[in-house]
């Protein structure tokens, strides 16, 4: 089986590799590949339930830890644009870089979420805690929508390229 997106990878682990450990922290918590589908459907389905669509951004502002991984993989096997933020940041340039992303969701742990000013999280349809997927903050209550995603809807597939190519060469008016 060729694997071309995160979806097919994040179905295929879960179904071939369900009792097997995805994710695994030093001295600290193990994931298996069954926990990893199961709690990225649970972020898809809040994300979903606050409007949030396909194509839409979500910030990911976090520290490592196994749910980094499984938000990651819910985001972009929904067909979602994962902005994914280093940690290093001040609040200030934390905010100016959550609103220049224009990401309509955030998934945060406990430690950086204390750096970001009440009117970036209120910009944001809802916020997570990767540390334990619960709703820290809900402002949009919606129907969004996923999308699988495709391997044409890779940065860097074949068919990308040429449609880049044939805009170059497009004669400029």
């Amino acid at each position: 089986m060729k694997i071309n997106t995160l979806y097919e990878l994040l179905r295929h682990g879960v179904e071939k590799f369900a009792s097997r450990t995805a994710f695994d922290m030093f001295n600290g918590e193990s994931v298996t590949y069954a926990e990893v589908g199961r709690r990225a459907a649970a972020v898809q389905e809040a994300l979903v339930g606050a409007g949030v669509k396909a194509g839409d951004k979500v910030a990911l502002l976090s520290s490592s830890m196994p749910n980094w991984g499984i938000c990651y993989l819910a985001v972009t096997s929904a067909g979602m644009v994962a902005v994914p933020i280093l940690p290093d940041f001040s609040g200030p340039e934390l905010d100016m870089i959550i609103a220049h992303s224009e990401a309509k969701a955030l998934l945060v742990s406990d430690k950086l979420f204390s750096k970001l000013s009440k009117q970036t999280i209120d910009s944001l349809n809802i916020v997570i805690r990767t540390k334990n997927l619960g709703i820290i903050a809900q402002h949009v209550t919606a129907t969004g929508s996923t999308a699988v995603p495709s391997p044409d809807d890779l940065a860097d597939s074949p068919r990308r390229s040429s449609i880049r190519r044939e805009r170059r060469r497009a004669p400029k008016a």
